[in-house]
């Protein structure tokens, strides 16, 4: 019902691993989004819960479901500077190229969040440095947002 769907989707945001599993067991819906479209394991991933995520892939969460602007669990890791996260989710078959609907990419997010080892790691899981966004390609993403210089080093070798 709607109150066992919304307490699957503050169990994700709120990281209660336990009553997650017990609302899954008795039939809480995997695949429940709010108003938003954001998932359990979209909040999940977005406030770092590694043992929520952990749990919601096991129960077969959508790795690539996106909310209503096209957000990917993996793209707010990303954004949010979560590294354990980014890897469950791409250890899960997360596509690590997803845009939203503003042509933002996992890398672009990790970029302008300033999250250097995130991007290397999502550099190292094939990440498009030549994809164009809503404010041009990661690089330039960087330069708009003062970027780091590590990071840009990182990426403007590849948009070659």
């Amino acid at each position: 019902d709607n109150e066992g769907a919304a307490a699957l989707l503050v169990a994700g945001a709120m990281g209660h691993v336990d009553m997650a599993r017990t609302l899954l067991k008795h039939g809480g819906r995997i695949g429940i989004k709010d108003a938003a479209g954001n998932s359990p394991l979209y909040y999940a991933a977005y406030y770092g819960h590694v043992r929520m995520v952990r749990l919601l892939l096991g129960a077969s969460a959508g790795v690539d479901t996106a909310n209503d602007s096209g957000a990917t669990p993996l793209y707010i890791a990303a954004q949010n500077g979560w590294r354990e996260v980014a890897a469950l989710l791409l250890g899960h078959g997360a596509d690590v190229n997803r845009s939203n609907l503003h042509g933002r990419t996992p890398l672009m997010a990790a970029c302008q969040g300033g999250h250097r080892l995130l991007a290397e790691s999502l550099l190292r899981a094939g990440a498009d440095t030549t994809r164009v966004g809503k404010w041009g390609t990661a690089a330039e993403e960087l330069r708009l947002c003062n970027g780091d210089p590590q990071l840009l080093r990182l990426v403007e070798p590849l948009q070659h």
